[in-house]
């Protein structure tokens, strides 16, 4: 029964493993980095945020764990599943769309004052306190109380 049993916990053990990522990061020596001048796009930071390599271009691989095939230039989105992903352009109607909420948005909120700059004092808060009235800023004297 035993044996079974550390059998099944191995197997187990096995198939948890399998499945799951990590990135083991060293600390970051400059020295080891490779010079990148040529790049095509901009430069990004590798998956340890340590040395800089050229950003991926249309068509290339991208993503993975931790982004280890590396990220994709400005403009670009990596397209695929959790292991592997390929640089593709975004959308063009979908950008318009979202630039078109954004600007309907921003309207609406002019339209019912939310952008607008406050210019007079906050209104005087009161609260009754008994038969006293505590009036909080507007007063003659910072917390005057009056019966």
């Amino acid at each position: 029964m035993y044996l079974k049993c550390l059998v099944i916990s191995q197997v187990l053990l096995v198939l948890v493993l399998e499945n799951s990522w990590a990135l083991s990061c060293i600390a970051c020596n400059y020295f080891n980095c490779l010079a990148v001048s040529d790049c095509p796009g901009k430069k990004v930071l590798d998956s340890c945020g340590c040395c800089h390599e050229c950003a991926k271009q249309k068509n290339e691989v991208c993503g993975g764990p931790y982004d280890v095939y590396g990220t994709c230039d400005k403009g670009l989105q990596c397209a695929g599943n959790i292991l592997k992903g390929i640089c593709v352009g975004h959308s063009s109607t979908h950008t318009h769309k979202k630039k078109k909420r954004a600007k309907r948005r921003r309207h609406r909120g002019r339209k019912h004052g939310v952008h607008s700059i406050r210019t007079q004092t906050a209104p005087r808060r009161e609260e009754r306190s008994g038969d006293a009235i505590i009036t909080q800023g507007g007063a003659s004297e910072p917390g005057d109380l009056f019966k």
